[in-house]
């Protein structure tokens, strides 16, 4: 179980602490800087992670406007690329939420480190304030030094055979797994080519973690242009009537 050093807040007491003392001017400006968790994927505005930060920090007190920065997917090297234009220049304290993607991917710990550096220095150049609020997933390990995270068990099978199924509920046949360089052998020994499943696998290499759109090009030559669907390989859907909605 987590501890905390008796004496230090914990994060959720260290966030609020922040915009709280940006908040002596006045409302705080709060953007959130973020990938599908802060973009609330799948969820309605009033539920998604700036409304719902918002709500907290007006229960404490804290008067604040709180703005969503999220794209689905992103990673830290996106989050680099876009935190210029993302970040307004009002913005009084930023909440950096990416991190979690580049695990996915199997991002290099070094290059996500560097990338994150990089977008604090950017902000505190701007005289922004900046709380990290995402990484590695390093709450994973030691499990993802030596297998994949979409390998992992959840309940009785490997995460990735949620989403395979969710796509041949739908119908799909030719799947294409794509990932990176580490991943791909542990990957294929486990899935191998689907004809056990009556399906078609085959696998495509993302050297780099560049996101979902990079991905789903590097996969363009054999879709062939087809009609296709995306799903990530730690989307897992469950609910009544899922395969006449997937039909």
């Amino acid at each position: 179980m987590p501890t905390r050093t008796p004496g230090h807040p914990g994060r959720r007491a260290f966030i609020a602490g922040a915009i709280g003392f940006a908040a002596a001017r006045g409302a705080a400006v709060v953007t959130i800087l973020g990938d599908s968790i802060t973009a609330g994927y799948g969820l309605p505005a009033a539920a998604a992670l700036p409304a719902r930060l918002g709500q907290a920090l007006a229960r404490l007190g804290v008067p604040a406007v709180v703005r969503g920065a999220g794209i689905s997917g992103d990673t830290t090297a996106g989050g680099l690329a876009r935190v210029n234009f993302s970040v307004a220049a009002d913005t009084d304290v930023c909440l950096v939420a990416l991190g979690g993607n580049d695990l996915l991917q199997g991002a290099d710990p070094a290059s996500v480190r560097a990338n994150l550096t990089q977008i604090v220095q950017r902000l505190k150049r701007r005289g922004i304030g900046v709380v990290i609020a995402g990484g590695t997933g390093s709450r994973l390990l030691p499990l993802t030094f030596a297998l994949n995270k979409h390998l992992l068990p959840v309940y009785d099978k490997p995460m990735i055979f949620y989403p395979l199924t969710t796509l041949m509920l739908a119908g799909l046949r030719d799947i294409v797994v794509v990932s990176g360089p580490e991943a791909l052998p542990q990957l294929s020994a486990v899935l191998g080519d689907g004809a056990q499943w009556g399906i078609a696998i085959d696998y495509v290499e993302q050297p780099a973690p560049k996101g979902i759109c990079d991905a789903f090009l590097r996969a363009a030559a054999r879709i062939d242009g087809r009609p296709s669907a995306v799903v990530l390989g730690d989307n897992i859907f469950y609910r009544s009537g899922l395969p006449a909605q997937l039909e």
